[in-house]
Order: structure tokens, then C-alpha cells, then sequence
């Protein structure tokens, strides 16, 4: 239960520097959408296999998701950043 006395009304943003502006659009590869990544976040092992948390470059924290190490060919650079800088936590 909520107390609704406590609520406000949503104002929305009035001044141009309140506005998010829209995360960049993805680029295609071989015809798939494809998102750079802004870094590597955490990790942990799923079954047989490793997930890393990943922050997407332009998007807020909500938008993070666990990829597979198999969907982050192309920045491995930022897995081994993060493995180098965690050396206790889960890595392939």
C-alpha cells in the first residue's frame, strides 16, 4: 500500500539542457543491427559458458543486458579491459 497524498504530478523537462537526447542508432553488419559497447560491467558463468554485463555506448544503465561471450566478438578488447582489471571475478 501507497499513500497517493504522497505523489506529484510528472512536470515534464521546459529547458533544452533537461532533455536526454536519443541514444546513436545501431549500425548495420551483415544485414544485423549491431550497438558499440561503452564497457564491460561484471560477469558470470551460465551453465557451460560466461555472460558479461554490458553498458552500451549512448544508452542509459537500464538498457545493460548480459551478453554471451559469442555476441561480443567485435569488442573483445573491452572483455579483456575488464578481465585485466577484475582478475577474480568469472572470464572464459
Amino acid at each position: 500500500m501507497f499513500n497517493e497524498n504522497l505523489l506529484t504530478p510528472y512536470v515534464p523537462p521546459y529547458a533544452a539542457h533537461q532533455h536526454k537526447p536519443p541514444p546513436p542508432a545501431p549500425t548495420l553488419v551483415d544485414g544485423e543491427k549491431e550497438y558499440n559497447v561503452e564497457r564491460v560491467v561484471d560477469s558470470r558463468r551460465m551453465g557451460r559458458g560466461f555472460q558479461y554485463l554490458v553498458e552500451w555506448e549512448g544508452y542509459g544503465r537500464e538498457e545493460d543486458s548480459w551478453e554471451k561471450t559469442a555476441n561480443l566478438e567485435r569488442a573483445m578488447d573491452k572483455v579483456r579491459e575488464f578481465v585485466r582489471l577484475n582478475p577474480n571475478k568469472p572470464n572464459h
